[in-house]
């Protein structure tokens, strides 16, 4: 019996509504910010946070709240870590009290304090200077709570997304089919304006002899899937066809994204693919796969850019 029940000693408290906040507790809450949302939920503080971390490692923060009326519908707190320009990095989203507790059940005056655990990426782009960002949103609709100053977010901190010093050690391993695997890559900047030109360094290892010359495609695509660059190529502009790698062989390949002059400013999303095109014309894309038991797919987001507006 106590194989099988020990187990739920450890798990049970999770999923525990968190204690009601003392006011011992509320007196010394590290980092007040007092703001509210709505009149419906109140952000009393938060406690101190890294102010530096590394892709593939977490981020813990608690934050301090209190009810001050329920909500006639469902709404979600989300927390997201954004990068330069306002890019989103990884983030939470959730009901209150470890998602126990809808907000128009909650009590006025109920005040808690919860944890929060948000997961940087390994294939995030370094280095980056992070920020926090929370808000509270209706779950139907999306749209945002304002706070007591007309903004739909409150935001602090400055957390150095750092990289490995060590260039041979790779910070994540992204197969493509058998043949390739992408170990990194590098921005030139997080962000361009329309008509300029963003460069991507992308590093490829050889796993496997590969009989196709594979082209490699990056995208610069918003959620509307408005295209604002494309670039598809085969590597090291054409000089390194795959069909010529070797097993253990390592490449570094540079490309020029230049956005278009028309593009909308806004968050894009950068995407890479890589494929080649079979004898009846039809584009055929290597999977690509990262996890141990992820279902391959056959385009990846690597990270988001932002376009700037004009100057």
């Amino acid at each position: 019996m106590l194989s099988v029940s020990a187990p739920w000693l450890w798990i049970m408290p999770a999923y525990r509504v968190p204690p009601p906040l003392t006011e011992t507790e509320r007196a010394a809450i590290p980092y007040p910010v007092n703001a509210t949302f709505d009149e419906a939920l109140k952000l009393l503080g938060h406690t101190a946070v890294a102010d530096n971390i590394h892709p593939g490692e977490t981020l813990t923060l608690e934050l301090y709240w209190e009810a001050l009326r329920p909500t006639t519908e469902d709404h979600l707190i989300f927390i997201h870590l954004l990068g330069e320009g306002g890019r989103i990095v990884a983030q939470y989203d959730g009901f209150p009290k470890r998602g126990l507790r809808s907000t128009n059940s909650l009590q006025a005056g109920a005040a808690w304090v919860e944890r929060y655990s948000l997961t940087v990426p390994r294939i995030a782009n370094t280095p980056d200077t992070l920020s926090i960002s929370i808000g509270v949103y209706n779950r139907a609709s999306g749209v945002r709570m304002l706070t007591q100053q007309g903004t739909d977010t409150v935001q602090f901190g400055a957390i150095y997304l750092r990289s490995d010093p060590v260039r041979s050690a790779p910070e994540f391993t992204m197969h493509f089919g058998k043949g390739m695997a992408l170990t990194n890559y590098v921005l030139s900047a997080p962000g361009v304006m329309p008509g300029q030109t963003l460069h991507i360094t992308l590093f490829w290892e050889c796993n496997a002899p590969m009989s196709q010359d594979y082209t490699v495609s990056l995208q610069i695509i918003d959620d509307q899937w408005h295209k604002a660059a494309q670039n598809d190529h085969w590597p090291q502009g054409g000089t390194a066809p795959t069909s010529t790698w070797r097993t253990g062989q390592k490449f570094e390949d540079t490309i020029a994204l230049t956005v278009a002059p028309e593009a909308t400013p806004g968050i894009y999303k950068l995407l890479l693919s890589v494929y080649y095109i079979d004898a009846d014309g039809a584009i055929q894309h290597l999977p690509i796969q990262w996890e141990a038991h992820q279902t391959p797919v056959d385009t990846v987001t690597l990270t988001q850019v932002q376009v700037k507006a004009p100057e």
